[in-house]
């Protein structure tokens, strides 16, 4: 799958995305490309593949925001024994 330009996409944003909701894609659905593109998958192959790559996005900044977020509370608070 092609991976979506890391430099434009938040440039072209007006505001910053607090939330994303993604509709869910069967777990059968098939990984390649050939086999998408044949009945009865190649309807529904260019939406699962688009939100796989958004969900996949989504899971990258969501780390790169949690992980300074959780390195600043562990300052203040001590995890429970």
């Amino acid at each position: 799958m092609a991976a979506l330009p890391d430099a434009t996409m938040p440039a072209e944003l007006p505001a910053p995305v607090l939330s994303i909701s993604l509709r869910t894609w069967p777990l059968d659905f098939p990984d390649d490309i050939a086999v998408q593109r044949r009945a009865p998958y190649e309807a529904r192959a260019d939406a699962i593949m688009y939100r796989q790559e958004l969900a996949e996005l989504a899971q990258k900044v969501a780390a790169e925001t949690v992980e300074p977020i959780k390195a600043n509370a562990s300052k203040f608070y001590k995890p429970a024994a």
